[in-house]
């Protein structure tokens, strides 16, 4: 089981790295560093239209809620793979503990805008919410409930 403070680095906003970071960083390097955040990478989220502007952080958030409610279906095979096993989402982070096989870590980045994926099995990535198919994306063209799905379907042995 993690401890409260290692779930804490996870969640840390950049806000909170700036205040804990004391007076190393001036009110214009905040304000240089946001704007650098708002640059032609980091674009906000249109819809297909390119008219109405979505709201990342309603549809990060309802992506793990969906992905917590695919696990709640699934939780007594997890269990009975791994007694240990353990999942909750908590401020934007979703977290899933193996004992047997590691840890997936799931959580939103405001930053970039993105949904940010740490597996045991397939490693880091990261996801975009695609307009076009109305899903979460990532460079390679899978999306995250998928990826996710069969992962977990390969850990425990179920296809």
């Amino acid at each position: 089981m993690i401890e409260n403070s290692s779930r804490e680095i996870f969640s840390t906003t950049i806000e909170e790295t700036f205040t804990s970071q004391g007076t190393n960083f001036s009110e214009i390097e905040r304000d240089s560093f946001s704007k650098k955040m708002i640059s032609e990478k980091y674009q906000p989220i249109y819809s297909e239209d390119r008219h109405t502007l979505v709201n990342f952080s309603q549809l990060a958030e309802k992506k793990l809620q969906d992905l917590l409610s695919y696990l709640k279906q699934f939780e007594q095979d997890f269990i009975s793979y791994d007694e240990n096993y353990e999942t909750f989402l908590e401020k934007g982070l979703l977290s899933i503990f193996f004992s047997l096989k590691g840890n997936y870590v799931i959580n939103k980045h405001s930053g970039t805008q993105k949904i940010w994926f740490v597996s045991p099995l397939s490693g880091n990535d990261t996801f975009f919410y695609d307009p076009k198919v109305s899903n979460w994306i990532n460079n390679r063209g899978q999306y995250l409930d998928q990826m996710l799905e069969n992962e977990l379907s390969s850990i425990i042995g179920k296809h």
